[in-house]
């Protein structure tokens, strides 16, 4: 008989968070196994700065927070709809709806005047979910869901969202491309893409721009969708590179062809975390191995590189050195400083489509832009304009003395196949 208490005693133990006596996770994950979430309204409620609280003030204030909170939360709520999953997260759960402005009113209101809480920011982050919308979903399901919504707002001013079905498909998309960078990255299913650049005065192409994309299933998959991935994991420098070597087999291919004009260059992307890691002897053994003249071959660094400039400066400067051009992408009148460039061995300034006047007759917008020009020319860069996608803003770029032209007015970005095509059939 002992026993068989003992192990009731045990079993509703392991589903009692010690601290707080509410239910934990283990009891939220039992609860559902046999019942159906949309009968539930969820809400997660994430102690947004709880481990700086602790870090600055100790675990007793941090265990007099935590009093707080759910005393909070149980004036708001029955004790079986309480869940605290860690030190700073919990969960509401419902048969009722769940009014989340409510709940965030209320804790704003009921921590004020508790000593110490002002001073340390105290913030809550809301996550509710629209499980109407979402079909097939397990309770580790919901909680991946949590911790997606919170991730989207953590960083930001919003302190609530609503997670349904279009941020189940976010998720799902983030989580394939997680678990299939690698594969596709070993399998050859990166390519480049290229996008020409043309020079407005004699109207022929000069070059192009070496751009990174995914295949898969026959569909290619942008960019974006992926390299803020691929920084995260340390992935970059292998794309990179590669996209480093295509461009220089495309140069081989295009020599071949008897298509490589001397002022034919391809730029490719190097982002900071390659530059730190890379070493000059990696990028000749391609230029080397496809014998290609690195007049044609340029690299696209952001100024960003110079947040961590003692790290990359050798490495700019033996690329300037071994004679492949240095551009610098992206360049503006608002986030830009003249001053670092000379730093950075720049010989070529990408115009920010940014700063570029959709409609040239606007005076304001073709000044800034015409004064950025005029500042550039004079310190003896060259310019490409990028993002340009009407004959009115071909027409405006050339007349302030832009030397190249990049965008949608001349082709989108293309594969290898197609930009060869291009350069043929081009007029």
């Amino acid at each position: 008989g002992g026993t068989f208490v003992n192990a009731l005693l045990i079993n509703k133990l392991s589903t009692i968070d010690s601290k707080t006596n509410l239910f934990n996770k283990s009891y939220l994950k039992r609860l559902f196994k046999n019942k159906k979430l949309n009968d539930y309204n969820f809400v997660y409620i994430n102690i947004h700065n709880f481990e700086d609280i602790v870090d600055a003030c100790g675990i007793n204030f941090s265990d007099m927070i935590t009093g707080n909170i759910v005393e909070r939360l149980k004036g708001l709520f029955k004790r079986q709809e309480l869940i605290r999953l860690s030190e700073d997260e919990y969960i509401v759960l419902s048969g009722n709806q769940i009014n989340t402005d409510y709940i965030f009113d209320s804790f704003k209101e009921g921590m004020k005047g508790h000593e110490g809480i002002d001073t340390y920011n105290f913030r809550i982050k809301i996550v509710s979910i629209d499980l109407s919308s979402l079909e097939h979903l397990d309770i580790d399901g919901v909680l991946k869901l949590f911790s997606f919504g919170y991730s989207k707002i953590k960083t930001s001013v919003t302190n609530l969202t609503c997670v349904d079905s279009e941020v189940m498909d976010d998720m799902n998309s983030q989580m394939f491309y997680q678990g299939n960078l690698f594969s596709a990255l070993t399998n050859e299913k990166l390519i480049n893409f290229y996008q020409v650049k043309v020079n407005p005065t004699t109207n022929e192409i000069v070059g192009c721009e070496a751009l990174s994309r995914w295949i898969e299933d026959g569909k290619y998959i942008p960019p974006f969708k992926y390299i803020n991935l691929a920084e995260a994991n340390g992935l970059i420098y292998e794309i990179d590179l590669l996209s480093f070597k295509n461009s220089c087999k495309l140069i081989n291919t295009l020599e071949e062809k008897g298509m490589l004009k001397d002022n034919f260059k391809i730029s490719t992307n190097l982002s900071p975390i390659t530059l730190k890691n890379l070493k000059i002897e990696t990028l000749m053994n391609m230029v080397n191995e496809y014998k290609v003249d690195v007049k044609h071959l340029s690299v696209e660094v952001t100024e960003s590189v110079t947040i961590d400039f003692e790290i990359v400066q050798n490495i700019l400067d033996e690329i300037s050195n071994s004679g492949i051009t240095i551009e610098i992408d992206d360049f503006s009148a608002g986030n830009s400083s003249f001053t670092v460039l000379p730093l950075l061995k720049a010989n070529i300034l990408k115009l920010d489509m940014a700063i570029l006047p959709k409609d040239p007759s606007n005076k304001n917008e073709a000044f800034i832009y015409k004064g950025l020009v005029d500042i550039s020319k004079k310190l003896g860069f060259k310019l490409t304009a990028e993002g340009v996608e009407t004959k009115a803003q071909v027409d405006f770029v050339k007349s302030v003395g832009v030397d190249t032209i990049q965008g949608y007015y001349y082709s989108r970005p293309i594969s290898d196949v197609d930009f060869i095509n291009f350069m043929k059939d081009f007029k």
